[in-house]
């Protein structure tokens, strides 16, 4: 037991060690698991694409694990534009509770695990940090991005994403 006054870790800390801990014992297994993942988001950011969808969090950092939420960001004047997107397509999820900064979002249960949809307007995607708090870059990747990435993953298979 720590006593009373320690600080726990951050969140990037808690990251950095998951990357670590990925690479020593996730093999082949991990490598496998994220790029389903991340084809699972670049499916859904392409159906998606009119709300201009950015994968974030641990799929696209490369940290998350097979229950990691694939977390995508995209931009609506309104959540309603991309519940009637959702609808209109047939697609079956939740409305989750609003973020800590009042941002709706949209949970959508796929076999490769759940799909968290956070909606942003423009103006508030602008403000997002490019950087955490240790100065490391935030990482956010476009559809395109995302694309190359799994493209070069499919070139070298053994290679880590």
């Amino acid at each position: 037991m720590l006593p009373e006054r320690t600080p726990l870790p951050g969140d990037d800390e808690v990251e950095t060690a998951l990357v670590d801990y990925h690479a020593l014992f996730g093999g082949n297994a991990h490598v496998t698991q994220l790029r389903a993942q991340r084809a699972e988001a670049l499916r859904w950011m392409q159906r998606l694409h009119a709300f201009d969808p950015v994968l974030v969090g641990g799929v696209a950092a490369g940290w998350a694990t097979a229950h990691s939420d694939i977390r995508v960001d995209l931009i609506a004047d309104s959540a309603k534009a991309v519940e009637l997107a959702l609808l209109n397509a047939g697609v079956g999820y939740r409305t989750m509770n609003a973020t800590d900064d009042g941002h709706p979002s949209f949970y959508i249960d796929t076999p490769v695990g759940g799909v968290r949809l956070l909606v942003r307007t423009a103006e508030t995607a602008r403000q997002l940090p490019r950087r955490d708090r240790h100065g490391a870059q935030v990482v956010r990747l476009a559809a395109m991005e995302l694309s190359v990435l799994l493209a070069a993953s499919a070139d070298s298979p053994g290679a880590s994403l």
